[in-house]
């Protein structure tokens, strides 16, 4: 296993970004397979007839603002950020009295 300032490295460079990529196939897979997608028999309701404009309305649907700024993405986001601390993940320490730098701290 490598040591976990090498699993922040990407080609000798410090990571800037997370880059996420999602087949076309998988998410109408996804679109095809949801529970929403079938009526009381089972069969599917709904279908893709343009793939490039469900593409770009899932998009514009992520990054969907509701009025306190956050989207779908964030949202996500924060769920598995949060998951992270909960299940103690080494990438993420707790800030307490003792390691509270002096810009960190809410009286600065």
């Amino acid at each position: 296993m490598k040591a976990p300032n090498e699993l922040a490295q990407v080609k000798g460079k410090i990571r800037k970004y997370l880059e996420i990529k999602l087949r076309a196939s998988h998410l109408e897979f996804a679109f095809d397979h949801a529970p929403w997608n079938e009526d009381e028999k089972c069969r599917q309701e709904y279908r893709i007839c343009d793939r490039e404009e469900f593409l770009d309305d899932l998009a514009n649907a992520l990054n969907r603002e509701e009025e306190d700024g956050s989207t779908p993405l964030t949202r996500l986001l924060d769920e598995c950020m949060e998951w992270l601390v909960e299940q103690g993940c080494l990438s993420v320490d707790e800030i307490n009295e003792n390691t509270r730098t002096r810009k960190e701290s809410p009286d600065a």
